[in-house]
Order: structure tokens, then C-alpha cells, then sequence
């Protein structure tokens, strides 16, 4: 995970504050050096907080950054993750799982009352096939492809998962 990946996964909240000190260190893997990311690289987790949150604050006003918005920064890890799906498609049902519990769940409540997650973050494909291998996996009921043997509909619908993520990459998500 990049920089700006690891800025949204904190915006999501699924790093903390201990979590910082290895956001300082991505930065400097980036040649992205200011003097507060080179002290937040070396902290550890166990320092006073307030320090780590207070350089890493610095850092973003010295590399004049900002922290992404909730949506944006939903849209930059769910392109973080539609790569992994495509680069490791053996994964693609565990990646998912950090789709829907790090993306779709933690903002979930933003798009209340205005439109569907997965439509927001054009993913609605993609849940389809998550969801028939949740079933699939769980014994529930099966709504597509129940003439194939049991095997062969899981090997199906990992294949169109990652068709599916491959589809979205392409059409929504190669100019963030």
C-alpha cells in the first residue's frame, strides 16, 4: 500500500494512531521527505500519541498534503484493493472481505438516504459474486449457475469476481 492509499485507509479508520509512525515510513519509501515524516518514521506505536498525531500533522503540512476526503478516500483504497483482486485472483474472495469490512462498511452511513454503497463505488457487480460465494461457502441458497456441479460454480463465480473487478478498474477506476 502506497502513500496515499495508507492516508485513506486512516481517513476510513482502519489504522490508528500507533499506526502512524509506518504511514512516516511509506513517505520516506516514496522520497516524500520532510523533517516531521523523517521523526514520525521513527517513533514506534508506544510514544505519546499526541506527539505522533502532532508530526504527523507536520508531516502532511510540510509535504502540503492533505488528508482525502471520506469518498475520495474510499474510492483510492477500493482501487488499491480491484488491483489486488486482479494481481492475486486465488485471493479474491479474502480481498473482498477487506472491501466490504474497510470500504463499504465504514461508509456506509455517509451515503444513507442518497444511493447504495456498492453503486456509489460502482461495485455492484462485484457484491453480486461475493455474495454467491458468502452462500456458496455458507450452504445458503444459490441463484446463479445452479445447473453446474458444486465445485464448478465456485471456480465460476471467483471467475467473474475477478472479472468483474477487472471491469471496474477499466471503467471507473483508471483515472484516480
Amino acid at each position: 500500500m502506497n502513500f496515499i492509499e495508507s492516508l485513506s485507509n486512516y481517513v476510513l479508520e482502519n489504522l490508528t494512531t500507533k499506526d502512524l509512525p509506518k504511514i512516516g515510513e511509506i513517505a520516506l519509501s516514496e522520497q516524500l521527505e520532510s523533517e516531521s515524516a523523517c521523526i514520525l518514521a521513527g517513533m514506534i506505536g508506544k510514544d505519546n500519541s499526541f506527539e505522533i498525531v502532532h508530526y504527523f500533522n507536520s508531516s502532511l503540512k510540510e509535504l502540503n498534503m492533505k488528508l482525502p476526503e471520506r469518498a475520495a478516500a474510499a474510492r483510492l483504497l477500493t482501487k488499491y484493493y480491484l488491483h489486488q483482486i486482479v494481481q492475486n485472483p486465488q485471493h479474491a474472495f479474502e480481498i473482498m472481505i477487506k472491501i466490504d469490512n474497510e470500504i463499504y462498511k465504514k461508509i456506509n452511513l455517509d451515503y444513507s438516504n442518497q444511493q447504495y454503497v456498492g453503486a456509489a463505488l460502482k461495485l455492484e457487480h462485484l457484491y453480486t459474486w461475493y455474495r454467491e460465494i458468502q452462500d456458496w461457502r455458507d450452504g445458503g441458497r444459490i441463484l446463479y449457475y445452479n445447473d453446474l456441479p458444486r465445485q464448478e460454480q465456485l471456480k465460476k463465480f471467483e471467475t467473474l469476481l475477478v472479472a468483474a473487478a477487472k471491469d471496474a478498474l477499466n471503467e471507473h477506476y483508471l483515472n484516480l
